[in-house]
């Protein structure tokens, strides 16, 4: 989509039709209004229209290159590449699907957009990638949770903490977001999910200490909920109840 607040319209700039990604643009539009009102199956049909767009069109023909591109700025100048919009017609059937109720829908959209991220990760190995595809295998655990599938939740939130891990090694960071939603998902798999620790392949013990520790030396307000959950998940597990409160309590 265009910056916010430009003047510029889209596409004004260009020699060669365009119409392709006009309208995958409209489509993403319309699925985006009727999933906020409450109208799945309206979504998903324009979702897959896009998505036949996309499937059918070349790049080129989706989004031309710009004709003289030392001139424009790169705010005004930025285009979504062909497998970005494939990227966000995944995720937004995934929520058409989740609204609907269809958690088989839902993981089967999730699946492709995170097989999407893994293509473009392995290509250009960015930091987003990384933390958008942990993203990915959390909601993913989640859905197959909810499906029962225990095994398999277990092993996309072990694949989620480690992408992210990979992504605080990468940047720097001691702990993310995500990786702290993933590791309280982790934690109340075993817990209240019954998951035995022992087929898990992480330490969740040491996992839960480590960002316990981090997140009360360098306090956050965003983290505030969460540093409460990990000092109950440590209090509850056996293993952790004795380093529980070991520094800034």
């Amino acid at each position: 989509p265009p910056p916010p607040f430009s003047s510029r319209r889209r596409h004004t700039r260009y020699s060669l039709q365009s119409r392709g990604l006009g309208d995958v643009y409209k489509r993403q539009g319309v699925a985006v209004a009727a999933i906020e009102n409450d109208k799945s199956g309206d979504a998903l049909d324009a979702l897959d229209e896009a998505g036949k767009l996309l499937d059918t069109h070349e790049d080129a023909m989706l989004d031309p290159p710009g004709e003289v591109v030392w001139e424009v700025s790169l705010l005004d100048s930025y285009r979504y590449q062909h497998n970005q919009y494939q990227m966000l017609v995944a995720g937004l059937q995934y929520a058409a699907h989740r609204a609907k109720g269809d958690l088989a829908g839902a993981e089967t959209a999730m699946t492709r957009r995170a097989e999407l991220i893994a293509k473009r990760l392995e290509k250009g190995k960015t930091d987003e990638d990384r933390i958008a595809l942990a993203r990915a295998q959390y909601h993913l655990a989640e859905l197959a949770y909810r499906q029962k599938k225990t095994g398999d939740a277990r092993r996309r939130l072990e694949a989620g903490l480690r992408l992210s891990e990979a992504y605080n090694k990468s940047t720097g960071s001691g702990v993310n977001d995500t990786g702290l939603v993933l590791l309280k998902a982790y934690a109340e798999l075993h817990i209240y999910g019954d998951v035995p620790l022992s087929t898990y392949s992480l330490d969740l013990v040491a996992q839960l200490q480590r960002a316990y520790s981090l997140i009360c030396k360098y306090r956050s307000p965003r983290w505030a909920r969460q540093r409460v959950r990990v000092e109950l998940s440590l209090t509850i597990l056996p293993a952790g109840r004795k380093e529980c409160f070991f520094v800034h309590s």
